[in-house]
């Protein structure tokens, strides 16, 4: 899913939900609401560190 069709499955603007991503701006709790809800997790899951799979940073490989 592309952060376009997220957002608005989120009912938020684009640009919030990438400011959101990046850390840029903080949102309020219904829109955690709605983003924990989109992705089939409780909210509390969205502060929770994973423990059941590799975390790698950056961007992912591009596919070949």
């Amino acid at each position: 899913m592309t952060q376009e069709g997220f957002a608005e499955r989120v009912e938020i603007l684009v640009d919030n939900y990438r400011k959101i991503e990046r850390g840029r701006i903080n949102c309020t709790v219904d829109t955690l609401d709605r983003l924990a809800e989109a992705l089939g997790v409780k909210i509390a899951d969205l502060f929770t560190e994973p423990t059941n799979r590799q975390v790698r940073k950056g961007r992912p490989p591009k596919p070949t």
